[in-house]
C-alpha cells in the first residue's frame, strides 16, 4: 500500500467497519424494539411534542415564514425513527396523520400555509417516496374546506386542538 494513501486513511476519523456489531446492547437503540408501534400512539407522541410551548411557537413561525408542512413532517418522522421512536415502517404511516395535526394547528392558528412545496407539480413525495396523488388531493381539499378528514387523526387528538388556547398571544414577535 502506498504510503502517502496509508497516511489519509488512518487521518480519516471514523469507525472501523463492523465495530457497530461490537457496541453493548444497552447501548445500540437501533436492536431494541422501537418505543411506539401503533399510528394512534405515535401520533399522540408527536401532538404532545409539537404542542410543547416553544416547539409549537417555533413550528407555528416556521409554518408562517413560509416553511411546507410536509418539509416539517418529514424532520419529525425522520427524528422519531432516529430515537428509536418507531420503526421505518411506522415512520411512513405516521407521515398523513401528523401533517394533519400541523394543518389542523396553522388553521387554528390563522396561518396561511403550504402543504408541499412546489404544490403544483404532479408528483409529490415524502422522503424519496411518492405521495399518493388521492391522499394530496384529500390535504389541498382540507385547506380548502378547513375540514380534516373522518379517521386520520385520532378523536382524541382532534378534541385537544379544539380545546388549545387561542395561539395569538404564543405567536406574537418581539
Amino acid at each position: 500500500m502506498d504510503e502517502e494513501y496509508r497516511k489519509v486513511i488512518t487521518k480519516m476519523d471514523r469507525p472501523i467497519p463492523g465495530s457497530s456489531l461490537t457496541v453493548p446492547v444497552e447501548e445500540a437503540t437501533w436492536r431494541k424494539p422501537p418505543e411506539y408501534t401503533s399510528v394512534h400512539k405515535a401520533s399522540e407522541f408527536i401532538f404532545e411534542k409539537v404542542t410543547e410551548e416553544e416547539t409549537y411557537v417555533s413550528l407555528m413561525n416556521a409554518i408562517d415564514d413560509g416553511s411546507a408542512i410536509m418539509d416539517i413532517v418529514q424532520v419529525l418522522a425522520f427524528q422519531g425513527f432516529n430515537q428509536n421512536k418507531w420503526n421505518p415502517d411506522l415512520m411512513m404511516l405516521i407521515i398523513e396523520p401528523t401533517a394533519y395535526i400541523l394543518m389542523a394547528l396553522a388553521e387554528r392558528a390563522g396561518i396561511d400555509y403550504t402543504i408541499y412545496r412546489g404544490e403544483e407539480e404532479d408528483e409529490p413525495s415524502v422522503m424519496g417516496v411518492q405521495l399518493a396523488k388521492e391522499k394530496f388531493d384529500r390535504m389541498k381539499n382540507a385547506k380548502e374546506t378547513s375540514q380534516i378528514p373522518d379517521n386520520v387523526i385520532p378523536q382524541d387528538i382532534q378534541e385537544k386542538i379544539e380545546e388549545m388556547p387561542e395561539p395569538k398571544s404564543l405567536l406574537a414577535r418581539d
